[in-house]
């Protein structure tokens, strides 16, 4: 926990989360790019243990939120 808490401190890890049914734990990194995000998972002691999986999803702004707002021409 001391390096989530860490990550966290340092600002790159901007939010977590628990599901205990399945037991998922989500983390949500701000970085530069994937590299980045992979970088600092794997120096999680749990993750170089090898007792949790590692899924990294690149997500980004929800750009079609503006065809709500965009005026519809007749």
């Amino acid at each position: 926990m001391q390096a989530v808490c860490n990550d966290y401190k340092k600002g790159s890890l901007r939010e977590i989360y628990f599901s205990p049914d399945p037991l998922i734990i989500s983390v949500i990194y701000e970085a530069e790019g994937v590299n980045e995000v992979q970088l600092s998972v794997k120096k999680l002691p749990m993750v170089e243990a090898g007792l949790l999986s590692v899924q990294i999803i690149q997500m980004g702004p929800m750009y079609s939120f503006e065809v709500l707002f965009t005026p519809v021409t007749v």
